[in-house]
C-alpha cells in the first residue's frame, strides 16, 4: 500500500514537470518558415482565397536535439459561391520527445469587395485539439509497473477549438489578423485522490492550450518583365510567453525558382534561407532552413523544412490563370503567394 502511494506521489510529479513543459513552449502551434505560400495554416479568412491549393509540410527543428519537435501540416481549400465563399481543412500535428500536440480544423471565409480588385475576408475555424502522452518513451528511475497513471501506453485528452481572422488582399498586397484558441481550454491529465498531510483529497493535473495571436503581410514588387520581390512578415504572441517575429523577402525569377532570406526575432533568434522550384504550371516544391543565432546553435542544430503543393484554378485552369485572364493581363503574372 505504502509503495502505490509513494508511485501515485511519483507520477504526479512527473505529470507536473509535463503540464510544465507544454504550458512553457513559447508557441504551442508548429512554426512553419514557409508561412507566406500557406496563409490558410495559419488564418481561416485566407482560406479560398487562392483558388484550389493542397499543401503538405513537414518540419524537423534542431536536428541536433534529442527529443527536438517534428511537425507535419496539411492544408486543402477551394473557393465556392462565385468565390465570395471558400472552405477548407486544416491538419497539423506535432511531436516533442513523449508529447504530441495535434488539431484538425475546418475553416470557414467569406470575401466582402472592397475598392477595385480588393477583397476583406471574414473567417471562421471550428475542430479539435488533441494533447498526448506517450508513456512508453519515458524513463523513470524507479519501477511504476503498479501506477495506474503508467498502466498502457499513451495518455490522450481532446477538447473543442475554435478561432477566428481576418485578411485584406489585393492584387499586389495583404495583411491578415488571426486568433485561434480562443476558448483555452484546460486539459486535465490526471485526476485521482492523494494522500497529503494524513488525508485524502483529490488533485487535478492539467495543461492548457493557450490562445494565440498572428498578424502577417506581404506584398509583391515587379522588378522587371523576369524578377518579383515579395518581402513579408509574421509576428506571433502567445499568452505568458515573449513575442516574436519572422522578417522574409523572397524573390521569384520567371515564376519558375524562388530564393529568400529571412531573420526571426525572438528569444533565441534565428536566420531562415528557402529556395523552391515550380515542378509544373500545378505541382510546386519548397525547401527551408533555418538555424539559431543564439549561443544555442552549437546544441540545436539546423531546422529542415519541405513543402509540396498542388495549385489549381477553380475555374479549370491551372498555375492560377485562366485563359480569359491571361488575355486581359498580358504583363507580369503574380507570383505564386499572390495568386
Amino acid at each position: 500500500m505504502k509503495k502505490i502511494k509513494i508511485m501515485k506521489k511519483y507520477s504526479i510529479a512527473i505529470a507536473c514537470m509535463l503540464s510544465f513543459v507544454l504550458n512553457g513552449m513559447a508557441q504551442q502551434d508548429a512554426q512553419f518558415s514557409q508561412y507566406m505560400f500557406n496563409k490558410t495554416l495559419l488564418n481561416p479568412a485566407a482560406t479560398g482565397s487562392d483558388d484550389i491549393n493542397v499543401s503538405v509540410l513537414y518540419r524537423t527543428q534542431w536536428v541536433s536535439q534529442p527529443g527536438a519537435p517534428k511537425s507535419f501540416g496539411l492544408v486543402a481549400d477551394m473557393p465556392v459561391a462565385n468565390k465570395r465563399v471558400g472552405v477548407g481543412l486544416i491538419l497539423i500535428s506535432t511531436t516533442q520527445g513523449p508529447l504530441k500536440f495535434t488539431r484538425i480544423n475546418t475553416n470557414y471565409s467569406y470575401k466582402i469587395n472592397v475598392g477595385e480588385g480588393g477583397g476583406l475576408y471574414l473567417g471562421l475555424q471550428a475542430g479539435l485539439v488533441q494533447y498526448g502522452i506517450d508513456r512508453s518513451i519515458l524513463k523513470t528511475r524507479d519501477d511504476v509497473s503498479l501506477d495506474q497513471t503508467f498502466s498502457g501506453d499513451n495518455l490522450r485528452r481532446i477538447i473543442p477549438d475554435f478561432g477566428f481572422g481576418l485578411m485584406y488582399k489585393s492584387e499586389k498586397f495583404y495583411i491578415g489578423l488571426t486568433v485561434p484558441h480562443l476558448l483555452q481550454s484546460k486539459i486535465k491529465f490526471i485526476n485521482q485522490m492523494v494522500d497529503t498531510a494524513g488525508t485524502s483529497k483529490e488533485r487535478n493535473i492539467f495543461t492548457q492550450v493557450f490562445r494565440h495571436y498572428y498578424a502577417t503581410a506581404g506584398v509583391n514588387i515587379d522588378v522587371n518583365e523576369d524578377f518579383q520581390v515579395q518581402p513579408s512578415f509574421i509576428t506571433r504572441y502567445v499568452v505568458n510567453a515573449p513575442f516574436a517575429a519572422d522578417i522574409n523577402c523572397n524573390v521569384t525569377y520567371k515564376k519558375m525558382v524562388w530564393a529568400g532570406l529571412g531573420y526571426r526575432i525572438s528569444n533565441i533568434g534565428g536566420v531562415i534561407g528557402m529556395v523552391g522550384l515550380n515542378l509544373s504550371n500545378t505541382f510546386k516544391v519548397g525547401y527551408a532552413f533555418d538555424f539559431t543565432t543564439s549561443g544555442l546553435s552549437v546544441n540545436t542544430g539546423l531546422s529542415h523544412e519541405i513543402m509540396l503543393s498542388y495549385h489549381l484554378d477553380s475555374k479549370g485552369g491551372s498555375g492560377g490563370s485562366s485563359k480569359k485572364s491571361s488575355k486581359k493581363n498580358s504583363g507580369v503574372k503574380k507570383p505564386y503567394f499572390l495568386k
